[in-house]
C-alpha cells in the first residue's frame, strides 16, 4: 500500500523531468 503512494508520486515526478 505505501509503495503505491510512492510510485503515484515517483513517476509523475520522473516524467515531468522526461517530458522536459
Amino acid at each position: 500500500m505505501k509503495t503505491t503512494l510512492l510510485i503515484r508520486i515517483y513517476i509523475p515526478k520522473h516524467t515531468k523531468w522526461d517530458l522536459h
